[in-house]
Formats: C-alpha cells, structure tokens, sequence
C-alpha cells in the first residue's frame, strides 16, 4: 500500500474522538484510515470520509448505549435457558438491532427453511454476526454445539459474551477484521448474513476469497432486498447477479432460497459431479 500523505496517527486520533468509533476494532479503523490518509489531500477530508466508510460500514447498525444497557436488562431477567425461554428473549432482544429486526418475523422459517436437510450441526461460526447468535434455539444444532461469532464493534461482542455465559452456551464472540483476516477453524456451517454487500465496500475480492477459503461443510449467506430505509427497487437483481458471479468460483452444490426482505444462499462446499 502507498505511503500515507498525512499523519495516520493523528487521523486516527480524531476520528475516534466520536463515541461510536471508538467502539469499533481498531484493525478495521486503521485500515480504512489507512487507505483515506493516502486518498485525501487535506486531514479535515481525510477525517470525513474515514468516519463516512465506518459509518456505511459499521455504523449504521451501530446501537447507542442506551441499547446496550437494554440488552443488559433483558439478559438479567433470564431466569433458564430452556429453548422457549431463549426464543422469548431472541423475541424481545433482536428488534434492537436493525439487521436481525428485520428478520425476526420470519425467524423460524428462516432457518428451518434454509438449512432444511443438514444433519445436526455441531459447530457453527457466525461472521458479521450482529445479534444472529440470539437465534441459536431456532437453528438445527446437536447436543453439545460449540458457537464462535464474530463482528467489529465491541459492546455488542461484551454483551453476547455475557449472553453465553448466562446462558450455559458454549460460545465465544470476538473481534475480527474479515478484510484482512480469514478465519482458520473447521466448522460445520458458516453463517454470513448480509455481509458481502459491507465488504464489497473495502474490496470485492475479498467475499470470494471468504468463501473460497473458509474451512466449513456448509455456507449460509444471505442478501438483503430492503434498505434500512424500506426501499428496494433493483436489490434481487442486483444482488443475484453478485451471486452469480462469486458462485463461479465455488465447487459447491447451491440452493437459492428468498424472503419478503432477504436473499438467501445455502453452499455445500462438496464437489458437484
């Protein structure tokens, strides 16, 4: 990469002088002001478009701290961790988060619908996870699972911590810059929803190379068909077409699936023929 014009630095330092970006990981913060250093002829422009991409990246699904504690006050009022207690909280806690709350009133179709067929999974690795892994009881698992999430902004990682500790699960959620990192474990399934389109916004490369690369039997990755905003107009087919073109690159066995607001793919990375 080029050397940086202005003082990385000190770009670092102002833009994580804004609460929500001090809550993201650092790798990824320096990383896009990194390449905005490089970019920008003067720091106040570096700045601005450093917290732009963050924010398109990151931060629109950012959660203010009044949501954590929220979460918070929900997870102390968990009293078990039967199923029907978990898909009660999953009920009441995912509407907090805007990706999963869009999702949440087609959640056991979802996944019943798209992961129809798989054996029982005994490992599962959620990536860009947002607060996915509140879905565990509406997922196929077997007895004695192990859960690994992932995502890029840390008050949410502290809480879904404290979600697995309370709840018995065996899980584990930690920071992971997915644009430079691809994660090395083998798993039974893959969960990457709504993910390719944020990281077609730092390098179209690097969704193939997650799926090329990533060391699991089963894929599930999903595609929205609304903005945050509600609108839609050209997302299937856009969308499709990105597909497509990532599907040419994958020995696998593809099965399409759609929602009212999302595009689903389950990946069997099996050799077809």
């Amino acid at each position: 990469m080029p050397q940086p014009k202005l003082d990385l630095e000190a770009l670092l330092t102002e833009v994580t002088k804004g609460p929500k970006y001090a809550l993201i990981d650092p790798h990824l913060v320096r990383q896009i002001a990194e390449e905005e250093a490089v970019r920008q002829p003067k720091f106040a422009l570096a700045v601005k478009s450093t917290r732009t991409r963050l924010h398109q990246l990151v931060g629109a699904y950012y959660e203010k701290p009044s949501t954590y504690a929220q979460l918070d006050g929900l997870l102390r009022g968990l009293t078990d961790n039967s199923v029907e207690t978990l898909k009660s909280f999953a009920q009441q806690a995912m509407p907090l988060h805007a990706s999963t709350a869009e999702r949440l009133p087609l959640l056991a179709d979802f996944f019943n619908v798209s992961l129809r067929g798989l054996d029982p999974v005994k490992s599962v690795l959620d990536l860009g996870c947002g607060l996915n892994p509140l879905a565990i009881p509406y997922l196929p698992l077997a007895e004695g699972f192990i859960y690994e999430a992932t995502d890029v902004l840390i008050p949410l990682l502290d809480f879904l911590n404290a979600y697995f500790v309370k709840t018995s699960i065996n899980g584990r959620a930690g920071l992971l810059d997915l644009s430079t990192q691809i994660p090395a474990q083998e798993v039974d399934l893959v969960i990457m929803l709504k993910l390719i389109p944020l990281l077609d916004q730092i390098d179209k490369s690097i969704a193939l190379r997650l799926l090329q690369n990533l060391k699991a039997k089963t894929i599930l990755v999903s595609f929205p068909l609304k903005s945050l905003g509600g609108r839609g107009k050209g997302m299937l087919g856009t969308y499709q077409k990105r597909f497509e073109g990532l599907a040419e690159g994958l020995n696998s066995a593809i099965n399409e699936y759609r929602f009212s607001n999302e595009l689903v793919y389950l990946i069997r990375k099996v050799p077809v023929g």
